[in-house]
């Protein structure tokens, strides 16, 4: 838990033949090169690796290592030398490989390498960058534009909320005024939460945002215009 030993290096390697005790000794030198954050720990039958979760695992055999890594780590597995590690493949720890000589060794390292720089900056996925390129595309719209957070997304405010947008398993999910769609590329909503953002958008890849942005071009022109206040105007009508 404390990130103490609970054994030791001569208990892991006893009774293990020389190429084994090589190629890990080799290998663990490697892998601490990588970075000072990432921690050793001797178990009682293998030694794990760990940055701010479990990486990497070793068990040492009697002719050859036994190396499973993070389930982040089959990305850069190029060679496909991975394979399912049995009983395992529910958890974090969920890719294996055998290293018999210093060849598949260096491969260890290259994915461990890799696996460590994508755990530490970790690149954006798709669903950030729409995110985040409509939400400039919204703001660049007026400088009067503001937007708030709610359990439900992301809301732009100028008069009144024109747009919401939030992030789904398939894409960006976008909400808007009832604005002119012709050509039925809006779909209706029929449950309306944030009233009266009626209208609805699925944008699953960055084309989909020239397709979307006229609409909401068009949503923040009737944020402009007021809500009709019906009761002066039945005063118009009657008098």
């Amino acid at each position: 838990m404390f990130n103490i030993d609970t054994n030791t290096y001569e208990n892991i390697i006893y009774n293990k033949k020389e190429i084994s005790i090589n190629l890990f000794n080799e290998l663990d030198s490697q892998i601490l090169s990588i970075s000072d954050n990432i921690i050793r720990n001797y178990l009682v039958k293998n030694v794990v690796y760990k940055f701010n979760r479990k990486i990497m695992e070793i068990q040492i055999n009697q002719s050859n290592l036994l190396v499973s890594f993070h389930k982040v780590a089959k990305q850069f597995d190029t060679d496909n030398k991975l394979f399912d590690r049995k009983g395992y493949e529910n958890g974090s720890i969920c890719y294996s490989m055998i290293v018999e000589d210093n060849i598949t060794c260096n491969y260890v390292v290259k994915i461990m390498r890799q696996t460590f720089d994508f755990l530490v900056d970790p690149p954006k996925n798709l669903n950030d960058i729409l995110f985040d390129n409509l939400k400039n595309k919204i703001t660049s719209i007026s400088k009067s534009i503001t937007c708030h957070y709610t359990n439900k997304g992301l809301v732009f405010k100028d008069n009144r909320n024109f747009v919401m947008i939030s992030k789904t398993g398939y894409g960006v999910y976008l909400k808007l005024l009832s604005v002119n769609d012709d050509n039925h590329i809006l779909n209706v909503i029929t449950r309306k939460t944030y009233e009266p953002l009626c209208l609805s958008y699925k944008v699953k890849e960055l084309s989909d945002i020239d397709i979307i942005l006229p609409f909401i071009q068009e949503s923040y022109k009737l944020n402009k215009i007021n809500p009709i206040d019906l009761k002066n105007e039945y005063y118009k009508i009657y008098i």
